[in-house]
Formats: structure tokens, sequence, C-alpha cells
């Protein structure tokens, strides 16, 4: 399941914004068009209310807008569009002392620091270091006794079962550590080798923070080198990332965007505090500028860094025992839209106070990448990267936000809402494909979709000729509805096999 159901935010109070230029050239941001007053975004501010360029575009008005709604501080945004480098900054990165963001302010990535971890071990394999099947236990005999069958691809791919530490997998037990305590890393390792495994290794998908935390101390120790000095050496600065490195709470670290949270009242305040043992290793840990990564995303259209034999196998969606596929490489998400462009992406977020994401549509030429402080429940920083690919390649807007059409295929939409109802067992309802109903059923946001039962139709895109591949199951037709219930408004895409079973569902947010 892509995605998860939710509402857009309202409008809360005033924005304040900077513009930067665009160029493929290095660029410093433009005079701000500020006029004078104060901005609170629910937090003690003087800094100036916003007020956009005269030559402000779309893209200006998309980012402004979405920033008001949703209560984003800063924002630094990186497009590439065919090679050709745009950046552009809104914002302040620091409210108290009204800093304005620009390309060259350092954001954390959060989970985006997911897939540089997995080019960091790459690289040691490409070094013959270490092999994706190695056991773990073979590097972090800590774990002697519970992780004997773990390998390191298994840590790539989130197939370890080793429990999640942050929250972030519904299906199964989390772990409790305390991320603001300092142990060092032997006992880390062992406070985690302490909780059992969540299914067998390859059995299922499961998104493991720990699995990453663990694999960046894997590379600490294969390589001799601190994580942090080893990643700078043989992946940040290859690929021309010269400002990129990890976040430290106590380190004086120039241009850094200072992390704000908003609470459930709506009021913004800074964010707690995550120890240097927690926040230096590559789950989460990175923090970087809209330029460095639109570097990064150069070089991986260059295929530099690695060589294209891995970077093929990072971009290749996992196996499991099964024979099931899932949409998930080393580190990224994989997966297809309606009209068949296939999107590799990740969206981050860093729980002092940053959320990111990272798009890219190879087919079209366009990548987004997306850095902010607007860690907060109503920042749909997914959705916002999708809506700048669509200001730069219009191709890409989809149908799914068209106005509701006539019905041609009522028989489906019934036994889809029921889908959503009940169960499959139901009379009249949409079965499941069994990939879908072991893998995705179970979760808890299909639980909280499944309170929507009211669909009305959009389209249906025919793949009778080029199926989408869902879990290892061909899909024919994806069809689009609006859903309405108990969990708010939606819009939702069923993925459906030739025999109308539910393969996979969209949900666009």
């Amino acid at each position: 399941m892509r995605g998860r159901p939710g509402r857009l935010g309202v409008v809360i109070g005033a924005l304040t914004l900077t513009t930067a230029g665009w160029s493929s050239a290095p660029v410093e941001p433009r005079p701000n068009g500020f006029t004078s007053g104060s901005a609170s975004l629910g937090a003690p501010s003087g800094c100036a209310v916003a007020t956009l360029r005269a030559d402000a575009d779309s893209l200006d008005h998309l980012v402004s807008s979405t920033m008001a709604q949703q209560s984003v501080p800063a924002l630094s945004i990186a497009v590439i569009d065919h090679g050709h480098v745009s950046t552009r900054a809104y914002g302040w990165a620091d409210l108290e002392n009204c800093v304005p963001a620009t390309d060259t302010t350092l954001f954390g990535l959060g989970s985006i620091s997911k897939h540089f971890t997995a080019v960091g071990a790459l690289l040691l394999v490409r070094a013959g270091k270490l092999t994706l099947d190695d056991p773990i236990t073979k590097y972090l005999p800590e774990g002697t006794g519970v992780w004997d069958s773990v390998t390191v691809r298994h840590l790539l791919t989130h197939t370890s079962g080793i429990p999640d530490y942050c929250g972030d997998d519904d299906k199964y037990p989390s772990i409790t550590l305390d991320r603001a305590s300092s142990p060092d890393t032997p006992t880390l390792v062992r406070q985690i080798a302490a909780a059992k495994l969540n299914f067998r290794p390859g059995d299922d998908w499961a998104y493991s923070n720990t699995g990453f935390l663990l694999l960046s101390v894997l590379i600490e120790r294969v390589s001799g080198e601190s994580f942090p000095a080893y990643m700078r050496e043989h992946v940040f600065v290859p690929a021309g990332m010269t400002r990129t490195r990890y976040y430290s709470p106590i380190a004086l670290i120039q241009g850094r965007a200072t992390p704000y949270h908003e609470d459930s009242a709506g009021v913004i305040t800074h964010g707690p505090f995550v120890s240097d043992q927690f926040s230096r290793w590559g789950d989460m840990g990175m923090l970087s500028t809209a330029r460095d990564m639109a570097q990064w995303s150069l070089a991986m259209d260059s295929l530099r860094v690695l060589a294209p034999e891995l970077w093929k196998q990072m971009l290749t969606p996992v196996r499991l025992n099964q024979g099931w596929t899932y949409p998930y490489g080393f580190g990224l998400f994989l997966w297809e839209d309606e009209a068949g462009n296939a999107t590799v992406s990740h969206p981050g977020t860093f729980r002092v106070g940053y959320a990111s994401d990272f798009l890219r549509i190879p087919r079209r030429g366009v990548a987004v990448i997306l850095l902010s402080t607007g860690y907060g429940p109503r920042f749909q920083k997914s959705l916002l990267a999708r809506r700048i690919a669509e200001t730069v390649d219009r191709s890409l807007a989809s149908s799914a936000y068209a106005g509701e059409r006539p019905d041609p295929q009522p028989e489906i939409t019934r036994a889809l809402a029921q889908f959503l109802r009940a169960d499959d067992a139901a009379h009249g309802a949409a079965p499941m494909t069994p990939a879908f109903r072991s893998l995705v059923f179970p979760t808890h946001a299909m639980q909280q979709l499944r309170k929507n039962d009211r669909l009305a139709f959009l389209r249906c895109a025919d793949r009778s000729r080029n199926p989408f591949d869902a879990y290892g199951t061909p899909v024919t037709r994806a069809c689009t509805y609006r859903s309405d219930g108990a969990s708010g408004p939606a819009v939702v895409t069923f993925y459906l096999t030739h025999q109308n079973e539910v393969a996979d569902v969209w949900v666009h947010d």
C-alpha cells in the first residue's frame, strides 16, 4: 500500500518566505520580498511577514501556499529536469534570529539517509570486504543466537525481522530505546539483540530503522573508519557533496537550519534532544543541502560512485522467500504511476525537527529533492514533491485529481466498496491476491482506509498491454476513486488483476 490517508491542513498564520533564482549554475538567493510585521507560525517570532515577489511563478505559489497551510517554517528544493539543475529556498531557517533559508542551508534528511548507507555497504562489496549474503553476526557478534540467519541483504531491504526502534512498522511490535542516552556501540547493539525477531528473515517486509542503524555499525567495523568519516570520504566527496555531513546535537554546524516541531495544538517548538549515538548513523542522521542533493541525483543519472551492476541490484525490488516481491530495493521505494513511469523515491523524517522527500522519475528525466523543517502532523511532503514534479512536467499530472465521471463499471465499484467495508470473504467483495493479503492487508494504514467505503469513480487505466507488477502479481487495470468515510476524504487507486483481485492500493497523499 503506497501512501497514507490524510487531510490537507488549514491556514494557521502568516508565513515568511525567501526565493532563490533558478539556474544550472550555483546561485545566491534573490533579495527577499518581505513586508514589515511579524509572523508567529504558532511560535514567538519577529520575522517579517511573507510577500511573494512580482515575478513569482506557479511553483512559488504552490510552495508558499503549502507552507502556510501546513505550517512549514523553512523549505529548500532542488529540481533536475533533463540534467538542468534548479534550486529555490523559502522561509526562515532560524525563527529566533530571522535567518533566511538558502539552497546551501543544511537540513536533516531523515530516512533518505538509508540509500546512502546502502551505497556505502555496496562499496565494501565492490572492494571484496563484504558480501550481501554474509551473516551479520560475522561483524555483529553481539547478536549471535538471535541474528544467525540475518544477512546483509536482509538489512538493506527491511526483510530481516529485526524490530524497528522508532515505531514506523505498524505490523509488528517495536523495541524501545532511549534516544537521549549515549550507550557505547557494543552496548547499543546488545540492547537491540535482546529483542527476538518478528519473523523469519526473508518471509516478510517490515520497515526497520534498526536494521540500517546496525548496517552503519557493520560498515564502521568492516571499514575500520568511523561511519561518518567513511561515508564522507567514499560517498559524499566523490559525488561532489561538499557540505553533507551527519547531525550532532552539540557540534557547531555552520548554516544548519534549526529543527522545529509542530505539536498537536499547532504550536511550533524546538524538537526533542537526540544524542550523538542515535544521530550519527545511516538510518536517518544525514544533513545535506539542496545543491548537494542535486549533485547526488546527477551522480545517480551518470552511474557515478557505484558500478552499473551494483546500481542495478540496488534498484531491483526485493524477492521474499515465498517468491513474492516488495517494491523496495536497497534503501529506496520502487513503484510505477498509472502512466507506467517507474519512480524511485523515499520520504524522510527526523524527530529532532526535519522532514524531506526524494523523488526521481528517470523516464521523464525529472527529479525533486525537498528539504524542510516541517516536522508536523499536517505537512504532506511527498504530495508536495509530486506536485512540484508535475509543475515541471505537466505530463505527470495525475488523472486522480480530475472530476468525477459516470461509472462504467458499477459492479466492480460495489465489490471494492464491499472489500473496504468487510473483507474478501464477504459476499460480492473483490478478492485479494495472496501477496496483498499477507504483506499489506494487516497494516494499520490499510485498516484505516477500510473505514472509507463510499467510492466515487474517477477513472480506470488499462494496463493489460503493459502489466504493472504488484508484489510479483501482474496488474492489468488501475482504477481510481474518491473515497470517503470515517477516515476522511482520500483519493485511492486500486490495482486489479485480470480476475479483478485487489493486488495493491495506492492512497494519493
